[in-house]
């Protein structure tokens, strides 16, 4: 999309003007390309900000799964942002932004815990099943575990390569 023209300023203005619209779209279309690629791969898993992933007014969650996975990290006990560090299954179910149904391979990625989710039971490299909940509004886009169980000692995960 070329910049609107500018007519009636100065040249100087409007070369001013027209470099300020290119700017903007090429950071624009940075944005479109970084989103499209982030939906079509489910999360963005390798943004770690919590910022990004949870708000404190989401209502209902647009999905929920239900996943078993190994625990790789344990939030510190003094934390406010707790996050989990999660090897999980895949999740074949799993629904993007428009609700294609894209699962998600095996991998690590960090959850946040919703403030009811206890982890003083838990520890690193416990096999557990979790339920998380995803929301893909624009303002509440995030993801969160609402509950977590260990698993008994020796249940065997699929964490090998896999393909959603």
């Amino acid at each position: 999309m070329p910049p609107a023209p500018v007519l009636g300023l100065p040249l100087r203005v409007r070369r001013l003007i027209e470099r300020t619209q290119r700017s903007l779209l090429h950071r624009k279309g940075w944005a479109t390309v970084a989103i499209a690629l982030s939906m079509a791969t489910g999360l963005p898993a390798c943004d770690r900000s919590t910022e990004s992933r949870t708000t404190t007014t989401r209502g209902e969650p647009d999905a929920v799964y239900v996943t078993r996975g190994r625990i790789e990290q344990l939030p510190p006990p003094e934390r406010r942002d707790r996050e989990i560090l999660i090897h999980h299954e895949a999740v074949p179910e799993f629904t993007n932004s428009e609700g294609a149904v894209v699962g998600m391979g095996v991998m690590v990625m960090h959850f946040p815990l919703a403030k009811s989710v206890a982890t003083d039971s838990l520890r690193v490299g416990d096999a557990v099943e979790f339920e998380w909940a995803v929301w893909w509004g624009r303002d509440v886009r995030g993801w969160e575990i609402r509950s977590i169980d260990r698993l008994p000692a020796g249940t065997e995960l699929r964490l090998g390569k896999s393909t959603p």
